[in-house]
């Protein structure tokens, strides 16, 4: 699962050490439920003034008391940020836990058509876990799994043990940014990760199937079994919603360039948890649909003022490239026209000539 741990609630030491150094060490997303980005972040960050030592994280010294009595009568009145506290500078992962109320508050799972402990359906999803509570309906999912095993579990070890805890890295990696330069789009993920967290928890719980490994132990999965039930898959769940966040965010012409990327991507992840011996193919497969459901029932329809203000906010940290893919590369003196290139790159381009209709 990808989350966000509550280790940094405990604050400084704790949320430092603990949460600092296993949200580090377990990658900081899914180290996130488990003490990652709250433990590691917040805890770590925000558990005090610190300093590293030798021995770890310890608070800085301060000999005495600071005095007070002049910041009050001089300084205090003009502190320029006045008595609200920045709500910009908020840290995107309990940025997410006010998205996740907002969405929650949206009655995404009451009142469904129908709610049994094998099947839900509202709207346009349709969830049925039934085959995966049969031998007939297992043996071919297994047969899936041992065959990943045996044929691409050794290409794909390094992805799924990272991808446990840290997704968001292959993320930032395809997409060129990190928390830093694209905030706003670190923090769609981030939001990403957390409504979906919680989404499928809910489902799993309704479902309770059993991980693949509790039937077949010798699938000797690439990391720990998870502590929770198999159908959904979060890991899919998630990056797929993550997908069409980022997707809806982005200016038509980006997508043009990122979405295939994007989409691919998420499958990956989804897939990676099939070969580890996690996942059924059915957890993947339920996860991409309910992460379809939430963007086009819920997101689109809803459109909760924050999350749909962050999806705004994201598109505009990704400015529309030219247009050039489709300009002619013959066309020298339109592109210099249109977007001032030097004259030497002006005769380049014309060098070229026409493309073939067939690639243009």
């Amino acid at each position: 699962m990808i989350g966000f741990g509550n280790g940094g609630m405990n604050g400084g030491m704790n949320g430092g050490m603990n949460g600092g150094m296993n949200g580090g060490m377990n990658g900081g997303m899914n180290g996130g439920m488990n003490g990652g980005m709250n433990g590691g972040m917040n805890g770590g960050m925000n558990g005090g003034m610190s300093t590293v030592t030798s021995l770890g994280v310890a608070a800085l010294p301060v000999a005495g008391v600071l005095e007070i009595e002049d910041w009050i009568e001089t300084v205090g009145p003009n502190v320029p940020y006045g008595h609200r506290f920045e709500r910009d500078t908020l840290p995107a992962e309990l940025r997410a836990q006010i998205l996740l109320a907002e969405f929650a508050a949206t009655g995404w799972f009451a009142n469904p058509d129908v709610k049994t402990d094998t099947r839900f359906k509202k709207g346009s999803l349709d969830l049925d876990c039934s085959e995966l509570l049969t031998t007939e309906g297992l043996l071919p999912q297994l047969r899936n799994l041992v065959r990943a095993r045996n044929e691409q579990r050794a290409a794909r070890n390094a992805e799924i043990t990272i991808q446990a805890d840290n997704s968001f890295a292959y993320w930032a990696t395809l997409l060129a940014m990190s928390p830093e330069t694209k905030p706003k789009t670190a923090g769609l993920i981030v939001a990403g990760y957390t409504i979906g967290q919680m989404v499928g928890m809910v489902f799993k719980d309704l479902f309770a199937v059993a991980r693949p490994a509790t039937l077949l132990p010798s699938l000797m999965t690439s990391i720990p079994t998870p502590r929770h039930a198999s159908f959904p898959s979060n890991h899919s769940l998630q990056s797929h919603l993550i997908a069409g966040l980022l997707i809806k965010a982005m200016p038509a012409n980006v997508v043009t360039c990122y979405g295939a990327q994007i989409n691919a991507l998420a499958a990956r992840i989804a897939e990676n948890r099939e070969i580890g011996g996690l996942h059924y193919p059915a957890d993947s497969l339920a996860g991409e649909k309910i992460a379809a459901w939430l963007l086009d029932d819920w997101i689109d329809k809803t459109k909760t003022p924050l999350l749909w203000k962050l999806i705004q906010d994201a598109g505009t940290e990704w400015p529309a490239p030219p247009d050039i893919a489709r300009m002619h590369l013959g066309d020298a003196n339109g592109i210099t026209a249109r977007h001032g290139m030097a004259a030497e790159l002006q005769a380049a381009l014309a060098s070229f000539g026409a493309l073939p209709e067939q690639q243009k």
